[in-house]
């Protein structure tokens, strides 16, 4: 069964940068989960569904030195190499938020983002995810447990307005899995009337089960 690619826009973030000469780098550190709350695109992720996600990303992902992130806003749930811009090195639970630090990479993308920042400019991360949503009893959408981290900050760099960033959310939009692993869009409506129930089932654990493989064994970079 497809899944919706969320996405969720934080502006407070940090350039920070550590050592010197030819081993200085260049960081951003900041709130890039947060859960427990309505969010300023009208949804809550509650914590019984954001804990147990989060730390198996970082168990998983950024442990495994895989947390790769890329700059603006991508429209699939797949990480693309030629625009990878920093790596996610930690993830930290304070209160009901994730506090990350990223390195910026080498790269054209890591490049742009150096420059930006050097020049006193700003940026914001957008954490990418698929996942279902559902209307609560006090009319908020609510992420539902199978949701999935993709990454938990990509770069971005336009507001929408004062004050708030690009709402995240395609809602007319559904992806699902192929056997490589590589999450592909398409409409699913029609297809799904083919199927019985249980062969909807068994789709969705089978494409879950390569989501995660995609995830803790990635395509090198």
């Amino acid at each position: 069964m497809g899944l919706k690619l969320i996405r969720e826009e934080i502006e407070d973030v940090q350039y920070l940068t550590e050592g010197e000469g030819a081993s200085k780098k260049f960081y951003i550190s900041g709130p890039m989960l947060a859960g427990g709350v309505k969010n300023r695109n009208g949804r809550i992720y509650p914590m019984h569904v954001l804990e147990p996600e989060a730390e198996r990303y970082i168990r998983e992902v950024i442990e495994a030195g895989s947390g790769w992130g890329e700059l603006s806003h991508p429209q699939s749930p797949s990480i693309n190499p030629d625009r990878v811009s920093h790596r996610t090195v930690s993830l930290v639970r304070e209160s009901n938020n994730y506090i990350g630090k990223a390195v910026i990479v080498e790269g054209v993308c890591g490049a742009q983002v150096r420059g930006m920042l050097n020049s006193g400019g700003k940026v914001g991360v957008s954490s990418r995810a698929m996942g279902s949503l559902r209307e609560n009893r006090e009319g908020i959408m609510e992420v539902q447990n199978d949701l999935r981290i993709a990454t938990c900050a990509d770069i971005v760099l336009d507001p929408s307005g004062p004050g708030c960033w690009v709402n995240g959310i395609m809602e007319g939009v559904e992806f699902t899995v192929n056997d490589q692993g590589a999450w592909i869009q398409h409409e699913t409506r029609k297809e799904l009337r083919k199927l019985s129930l249980r062969e909807i089932q068994e789709q969705k654990v089978e494409r879950m089960a390569a989501f995660f493989e995609s995830l803790i064994n990635p395509q090198p970079l």
